[in-house]
C-alpha cells in the first residue's frame, strides 16, 4: 500500500487516503504512518495527528505480542522515519494533541485489528531462522491469542500514561 501511495499522484493519494480511512482495520501500522504524512502534506493536520498515533499504538501492540524481542527496535525506527514535520506541528499544538490522543485510544479499543499482525514479526531475527512454512504458525511468532486482550489494554494504559507524562514535560518546558 505504501508503494501504491508513493507511485500515485496527489489526487490519487487523496482517494487512497480516503479508502484507508474508511477501512483502517485492514492496514498495518506503517501504512497508517504513511497515511498521516500524506494527510499532513495536504493540510489535514488533525487527521494526520490521529492516524500517526493510531499507527503508533497499533505498532506498540503488535510489537508487544511478538515473541521475538529483536523487533523492539523497529517501531522506534518507524517513529523516527515518519512524521518529522508532523511532530513539529504537534509540539506547537498541544491542546489539539491532548484532545486527539484519547480519541485514538477509544478508536483502537473499538476498531478490530483485521490485518496480519505478524508484519512486525518479519522484522526480527527469529523470522530469518524459521523455515518459510513455519512463518504461518502463529504460536511460533506471537503470544497466545488468549493473552492479546490483556496485552492490548496494557499497551493502551501505558501509552496514555506515557503521553500524559510527555505532555506535562512539554508544558513545563513551554512555560520556562
Amino acid at each position: 500500500m505504501i508503494e501504491i501511495f508513493k507511485q500515485a499522484g496527489e489526487s490519487d493519494n487523496q482517494a487512497i487516503a480516503d479508502e484507508i480511512i474508511a477501512h483502517p482495520d485492514r492496514y498495518i501500522p506503517p501504512v497508517l504512518f504513511f497515511l498521516a504524512e500524506v494527510l499532513f502534506r495536504n493540510g489535514r493536520y488533525e487527521e494526520a495527528i490521529f492516524w500517526y498515533h493510531a499507527g503508533h499504538i497499533r505498532g506498540a501492540f503488535d510489537t508487544k505480542r511478538c515473541l521475538d524481542k529483536t523487533v523492539h527496535s523497529y517501531l522506534p525506527m518507524l517513529l523516527t522515519y515518519y512524521g518529522a514535520e508532523l511532530k513539529k506541528y504537534m509540539g506547537s499544538h498541544l491542546s489539539t494533541l491532548e484532545r486527539i490522543v484519547p480519541q485514538v485510544i477509544e478508536w483502537d479499543r473499538n476498531t478490530p485489528h483485521n490485518y496480519d499482525h505478524r508484519w512486525i514479526n518479519l522484522r526480527g531475527s527469529d523470522a530469518t531462522n524459521l523455515p518459510v512454512n513455519d512463518m504461518d504458525n502463529n504460536e511460533l511468532t506471537s503470544a497466545p491469542s488468549d493473552e492479546w486482550q490483556t496485552i492490548e489494554e496494557y499497551v493502551r494504559t501505558e501509552y496514555l500514561k506515557s503521553f500524559r507524562a510527555c505532555m506535562e514535560k512539554m508544558k513545563k518546558n513551554r512555560n520556562r
